[in-house]
C-alpha cells in the first residue's frame, strides 16, 4: 500500500512534466487522422449501434493514422504522449483494478499498429500482441504501473513489434525498465481532480513519429470504450459521441477530433400475442451473445456470415479470445485475449474477416506481471458477465404461470435463426449462466425468469414468442419485459458502478426506464386424465 500511495502522489506532478514538455523538440509536426473503413482496414467497427437502456453499450472503434513528425534516433527513448478520450455521456467501461489511492485502470485499450492482426489483404502484418506490463514489458519506472518505455529499434518499422525482454529465471521482476517493445497500452477512467466521468486517458504512451516519406504509417486504435446510452434517454436516436486531445513533446494533431462511435436506439419491444409474450428486437445486433465461442459451438461456421443455428443446441461454452483488432465479433465482449483461454482453432473465424487470411498465432495474452507493485487486472480487459438477457416479471394472484425454458429466435416463421434460456439469477437479473433444470419453470402469483440469448443473428431483427399457460380461473397475468441484469442508481446521471464505488460490475447491464406492462390471456395447462385404479 505505501508504494501504490508513493506512486498515486507521484504519477500526476510525473504526468504533468511530460506533458508541459516544450513541442520545440519536433519542429514538424504529426498528422492524424481518424478513419472510416478502407482498404487496409477493411473491418473496421465504427460506429456501432447500442441499446438505449444500455449503462455499458461497446462504441465503435477508433482507428487513427498518423504521418509526419521526426522519427526517433536509433538507440534513444521513444518519446511519451498522453491521449484523452471523452464521450458526451459517461464512460462505463469495466474499472479493472480500484484502490483507495486511486490508481484506477479500465478495460480500454490503445492498441499501435495493429498487432496480431494478421495478413491483411495479402500484406503481411505479422506483429505479436504485447501489453504493457506484461512478462517481457516492465512497468517498473519512474512514472509508475501501465507505463513502459520502449528504446527505439535500428528498423524503424519494429518499434511496436512485440518483441519482449529476454525473461531468465526468477528474475522477471527485476528486469530492467525500458527493455521489450510493447504495442498495448491501458486505459485510465479520469478520476483524478479534474475528475471527469465521461474521460478515459491513456497516459505515457510511447509514441514514435513516424516520418515524412518513409512509408511507415502509425496507427493507433482505440478499443474497449464502453458507454452510458442510457443517460441519453429513450426513444429515438442518439448519437454517443467521442472528442479526442492529445499532448506530448512535440506537435500533434488529430482530425476531426471529435467522431459518433455508436447511435443509440431501444433494442426491445414487448406485446401480447395469443397464449404468450411476443418479444422483438429493436435493431440487429441488439441481442447477443457473450462471446464468439457461441457462434462457433451453437451454429455451423460458414464462409460468410450469419452462421446457421443448429437447432436444438443451447451450449455454453468457456470463452475464446477475441484477439484481433477490428473484428466486429457481434458479441457482449470486446477486444479479450485471457491467459486462459485460447483463440479460436481458425482466428480470426471463418466469414469474419474479408481480407485478412490468418491472425499471427498465439503470443502473448493480456497478462499484468505487477512489474510496478500493481496488477492492473488486463487480463479481464474486454470479458462481459454473459450474454444478452431478457427478463420477464409475472403477475398473477392466486394463479401459477409457466412458462418453457427453452425458447427459440426467428427472423421470420419457419427455421429458428436462435436460442435463448432460463438461467439462475440474483435479484437483478445477474450473476454466472446456469440453465434451470427440466423444460418448463412456474411461477406462483408473482415472479421474474430471466433468459439469456446462446446464438442469435447480428444480422437480421429476431423475435421470440414465449407461450405460457396460466392456472386457476381468469387464465391471465401481467408481464413486464426488460433488459437484464437491471440497476437502479441513487443518482440518475452517474448510475453504479463508477471508479469511486465500482460495484456492481456486471457486463452487460440496463438501466429501468418506464417499463411497458401487458396482459396477457392464456390458456389453462394441459391435465392429463389419470385412469381409474384397476377392479
Amino acid at each position: 500500500m505505501a508504494l501504490i500511495s508513493r506512486i498515486s502522489r507521484f504519477l500526476p506532478v510525473a504526468i504533468m512534466a511530460l506533458a508541459g514538455l516544450a513541442t520545440v523538440v519536433n519542429a514538424q509536426p504529426v498528422t492524424c487522422n481518424v478513419e472510416g473503413a478502407t482498404l487496409a482496414h477493411p473491418v473496421v467497427a465504427n460506429p456501432l449501434s447500442a441499446r438505449t437502456a444500455g449503462n455499458t453499450e461497446l462504441v465503435g472503434d477508433i482507428v487513427i493514422s498518423c504521418t509526419g513528425g521526426k522519427p526517433t534516433d536509433a538507440g534513444l527513448k521513444v518519446p511519451q504522449i498522453n491521449l484523452s478520450v471523452v464521450l458526451n455521456t459517461n464512460a462505463t467501461s469495466l474499472v479493472t483494478e480500484h484502490n483507495p489511492a486511486h490508481v484506477d485502470f479500465s478495460e480500454a485499450l490503445l492498441l499501435v499498429d495493429e498487432p496480431n492482426r494478421g495478413v491483411v489483404n495479402g500484406i503481411p502484418a505479422a506483429t505479436p500482441l504485447l501489453n504493457c506490463g506484461n512478462t517481457g514489458a516492465p512497468d517498473n519506472g519512474p512514472l509508475g504501473p501501465g507505463v513502459c518505455e520502449i528504446t527505439k529499434p535500428v528498423n524503424p518499422a519494429q518499434t511496436y513489434d512485440g518483441t519482449p525482454c529476454v525473461v531468465a529465471g526468477a528474475a522477471v521482476v527485476k528486469l530492467p525498465y525500458g527493455c521489450g517493445r510493447p504495442n498495448a497500452f491501458q486505459g485510465r477512467p479520469a478520476t483524478r481532480p479534474p475528475a471527469a466521468p465521461n474521460r478515459i486517458d491513456f497516459l505515457g504512451v510511447p509514441f514514435d513519429p513516424p516520418g515524412v516519406g518513409t512509408g511507415i504509417t502509425r496507427i493507433l486504435r482505440i478499443t474497449n470504450v464502453r458507454s452510458d446510452a442510457a443517460v441519453l434517454g429513450r426513444g429515438g436516436s442518439h448519437a454517443i459521441n467521442a472528442s479526442l486531445s492529445v499532448t506530448g513533446p512535440f506537435a500533434m494533431f488529430i482530425s476531426p477530433s471529435t467522431v459518433t462511435v455508436a447511435t443509440s436506439s431501444d433494442g426491445l419491444t414487448v406485446s401480447a400475442a395469443p397464449g404468450a409474450v411476443h418479444l422483438v428486437e429493436g435493431f440487429k445486433s441488439a441481442w447477443k451473445y457473450k462471446n464468439i465461442a457461441f457462434a462457433t459451438m451453437n451454429a455451423t461456421p460458414m464462409s460468410s456470415l450469419p452462421y446457421p443455428y443448429i437447432v436444438g443446441d443451447t451450449l455454453s461454452p468457456a470463452d475464446a479470445a477475441q484477439n484481433v483488432p477490428g473484428i466486429l465479433y457481434n458479441t457482449e465482449d470486446g477486444f479479450q485475449w485471457q491467459p486462459s483461454n485460447p483463440p479460436p482453432s481458425t482466428n480470426p473465424p471463418t466469414g469474419y474477416a474479408p481480407g485478412i487470411t490468418a491472425a499471427v498465432p498465439a503470443n502473448y495474452p493480456l497478462f499484468s506481471a505487477g512489474y510496478g507493485g500493481l496488477n492492473t487486472g488486463i487480463a479481464h480487459d474486454g470479458v462481459s458477465s454473459s450474454g444478452t438477457r431478457i427478463a420477464l416479471f409475472f403477475a398473477a394472484l392466486g394463479q401459477t404461470v409457466t412458462v418453457p425454458n427453452v425458447v427459440n429466435l426467428y427472423v421470420s416463421p419457419g427455421t429458428p435463426s436462435g436460442v435463448m434460456v432460463l438461467t439462475s439469477t440474483d435479484p437483478d437479473g445477474a450473476g454466472a449462466f446456469a440453465a434451470l433444470p427440466g423444460t418448463y419453470t412456474t411461477i406462483h402469483n408473482f415472479g421474474m425468469v430471466v433468459y439469456e440469448v446462446l446464438y442469435s443473428d447480428p444480422f437480421d431483427k429476431e423475435y421470440a414468442d414465449v407461450p405460457l399457460t396460466v392456472s386457476g380461473t381468469l387464465h391471465e397475468a401481467a408481464v413486464l419485459s426488460l433488459f437484464a441484469p437491471f440497476y437502479l442508481g441513487a443518482n440518475p446521471t452517474f448510475p453504479t458502478p463508477t471508479t469511486a464505488h465500482p460495484a456492481p460490475t456486471a457486463i452487460p447491464r440496463f438501466a429501468i426506464g418506464n417499463p411497458t406492462v401487458i396482459l396477457v390471456k392464456a390458456p389453462p395447462p394441459v391435465t392429463t386424465p389419470v385412469p381409474p385404479p384397476p377392479e
